[in-house]
C-alpha cells in the first residue's frame, strides 16, 4: 500500500485488493477504470501508464479511480476506498502520524478563525 503524504491518496496493489475488498467490487471498479482513458501520469509501483475511469460509489456519487495497466494497482483519492473496504479506518493515512498532525493543525486553525482576530499571540502544537 503506498500512501501519498502530500494528497492522501493510496495505491492499492493487485495482492492488496484481492485480500481486502470483494471480488464484485474489483471487478466493477477494474471494469469502469480500464475502459477509460489515460490518467496522464505513471504508476508509483512500476513505472506502467495509469488510465482513469469514473466508477459508481455505494455511497451514491460518482467517483474517478486510476488504475495501472501493468501491475494492476488502483489509485484512490483521499478516502474515497472507504466505501468499497470495511477495513478502511485502520488503514487510512489520515489515522497516520502525519494525518493525525494534519487533523490537529486543522482543528486548530479553524478553531483560531472563529476567536478574535486581535489575538495574534495564539500558536499551534501538537
Amino acid at each position: 500500500m503506498f500512501h501519498c503524504t502530500s494528497c492522501l491518496g493510496m495505491l492499492a496493489e493487485d495482492g492488496w485488493l484481492n485480500k481486502n475488498m470483494s471480488n464484485s467490487n474489483i471487478r466493477t471498479i477494474k471494469t469502469a477504470v480500464f475502459a477509460g482513458e489515460s490518467a496522464g501520469y505513471r504508476c508509483p509501483q512500476c513505472s506502467s501508464e495509469m488510465v482513469s475511469g469514473q466508477i459508481p460509489s455505494p455511497d451514491g456519487p460518482m467517483i474517478e479511480v486510476d488504475g495501472c495497466i501493468g501491475c494492476g494497482s488502483l489509485w484512490f483519492d483521499n478516502r474515497e476506498m472507504e466505501p468499497f473496504v470495511p477495513t478502511f479506518s485502520e488503514i487510512s493515512p489520515t489515522r497516520s502520524p502525519i494525518g493525525i498532525a494534519i487533523e490537529k493543525i486543522a482543528e486548530k486553525l479553524t478553531h483560531n478563525e472563529d476567536e478574535t482576530e486581535d489575538d495574534e499571540d495564539s500558536d499551534i502544537s501538537i
